[in-house]
């Protein structure tokens, strides 16, 4: 039913010019009765703190980002990142948000083949080849003495949350911090369950823009009857204090060719601003080559190949002086940074692409999550 009104509403405040006062209340109560309303306005005074210099205007911004999220299904942060506002109506209908993605994936990747990339271990065991390192999976006291072992073996090592994302709650760990083992393991048994990971060392190149993080490639794949294409590529790396190269998490991103592996643009942060050069290494963003791009793309066909239900996978990939390795998939690539570094909407690229799974899969995608 508030779909329904929801397609009305935009109906009405593109082609009937009505109102927006009206529809601006309808905005706030739909946002009240699906109570939604409490967390918009966390997000919204979250955003406008990050975007907005000249406060002059806050109350016609507030009453747009209301009526904006109803309509176009828009968060404030993506509001201000796609400079929504200011956008023909053609223009915003292209957009993807990230309400709409969880839909789209739904019908482009088979149910059962995301918990593979939504379990750490699990994906681990799938993908256990080419992710070249070693791994254990915690769950409880009866894991705690493969868990020393695993310790004595990898006396420095990364502890992840299980189903984690974004870099949220990554630890990085070293004995050396300890007074023993066992002490190190008390300090962290209360996180289960979660996986230890052997650290990865990245290759020089790759470390040239921060050397204290990770820095990967984000590389969304596409693959239909065993033929695999990359649908888009971005660097990831560090900045600052972090040691992790989420955007979410303070990192930087910038745009990489999908042919030649070349960064084609600045970087930019989470809140959209642009970045030439590395704010700590002074590496200039565009122009960058990737390393053995040609090696990376032969690996994604070889991940792709093992879950071919799941058509459409953000791979997270670093190169180290071994080649490359596989850090991690995601069955849900976020499609913020893509939209803002391409300054455009991806919509009918996922419609295309539902639309050939669709056609191959039959009913596959069916199960609602």
């Amino acid at each position: 039913m508030i779909e329904k009104i929801r397609v009305f509403m935009k109906k009405c405040y593109e082609k009937c010019n009505f109102s927006k006062i009206i529809l601006y209340f309808i905005s706030l109560v739909i946002l009240v009765i699906s109570r939604k309303y409490k967390g918009f306005i966390n997000e919204a005074n979250e955003a406008i703190n990050d975007h907005v210099k000249d406060k002059s205007n806050i109350s016609k911004i507030k009453r747009e980002l209301i009526l904006f999220r109803v309509i176009y299904k828009i968060r404030p942060n993506e509001y201000f990142l796609y400079d929504f506002s200011s956008r023909s109506y053609s223009d915003r209908d292209k957009y993807i948000t990230r309400e709409m993605t969880n839909g789209y994936y739904k019908l482009i990747n088979n149910f059962d083949a995301l918990k593979i990339f939504n379990d750490k271990y699990l994906s681990y065991k799938v993908f256990k080849d080419l992710f070249n390192r070693d791994m254990f999976y915690y769950k409880d006291e009866e894991d705690k003495e493969e868990f020393i072992n695993f310790v004595k073996k990898n006396n420095s090592f990364v502890l992840k949350p299980v189903d984690g994302h974004g870099g949220v709650g990554i630890r990085f760990l070293s004995l050396s911090d300890y007074k023993s083992v066992l002490e190190l393991y008390d300090s962290v048994k209360e996180f289960s369950p979660f996986v230890v990971e052997e650290i990865v060392n990245q290759s020089l190149d790759m470390a040239s823009f921060h050397p204290e993080s990770l820095n990967t490639v984000r590389v969304v794949t596409f693959q239909n009857y065993g033929h695999m294409s990359i649908v888009w590529a971005f660097l990831r790396v560090g900045q600052g204090d972090s040691n992790v190269d989420n955007m979410t998490s303070g990192g930087l991103g910038a745009l990489v060719d999908n042919e030649t592996g070349i960064v084609i643009s600045d970087a930019i942060d989470y809140k959209g601003s642009k970045v030439v050069s590395h704010p700590d290494s002074n590496v200039v963003f565009k122009g960058f080559k990737i390393p053995d791009w040609e090696g990376l793309k032969s690996i994604l066909a070889k991940l792709s190949a093992k879950v071919p239900s799941a058509h459409c996978i953000g791979w997270d990939m670093a190169h180290t002086d071994k080649g490359w390795v596989l850090i991690e998939g995601n069955g849900r690539a976020q499609v913020v940074t893509i939209q803002v570094l391409n300054d455009k909407g991806y919509k009918p690229l996922f419609e295309k692409m539902a639309y050939l799974c669709n056609v191959d899969c039959g009913d596959e995608n069916d199960e609602e999550e």
